[in-house]
């Protein structure tokens, strides 16, 4: 078997996801985990490793209920297909999280709290006012369909 290669403790963290790519149309998908150092992220279609992305989710914010969108860049590391998740686990790294989107990230793997609408597939349509700590949210609803290019 193979030897764990991972440097950072991963959560569950459910919900919708969006990865964007240079000049390619908007991937809808659904977040599996995530850590310090990057996420899984199920997608219907297959990406190339080392392909450059914009993951977009939600994230809840420490101790409190509301929900902050979070967009980081990262690199596809390794894709594989889970009948069980019934579509392609995308694997990225984070390549440039500011200080800030780290201390929201750690917060999150400290205090994983009881399902609420961040993993029910609502999506936040603001950053909460107590959290300034993200580039941008996701709209009210992602569409059900993606466009191929």
């Amino acid at each position: 078997m193979g030897e764990e290669r991972r440097l950072f403790e991963r959560k569950a963290l459910k919900g919708p996801a969006r990865i964007t790519r240079t000049g390619a149309s908007a991937l809808i998908g659904r977040m599996a985990d995530i850590s310090a150092g990057g996420a899984c992220v199920v997608l219907d279609l297959n990406l190339p490793v080392k392909s450059v992305v914009q993951l977009e989710f939600n994230i809840l914010v420490r101790r409190t209920s509301a929900l902050a969108g979070f967009t980081a860049a990262a690199v596809v590391t390794h894709v594989s297909f889970s009948s069980s998740d019934n579509g392609f686990r995308v694997g990225v790294q984070f390549t440039a999280l500011t200080d800030i989107q780290k201390q929201l990230i750690q917060q999150y793997l400290e205090n994983r709290l009881p399902r609420t609408k961040a993993n029910s597939g609502e999506i936040a349509d603001k950053e909460p006012a107590e959290s300034p700590a993200t580039e941008s949210a996701l709209p009210e609803e992602i569409p059900a369909t993606t466009e191929n290019s």
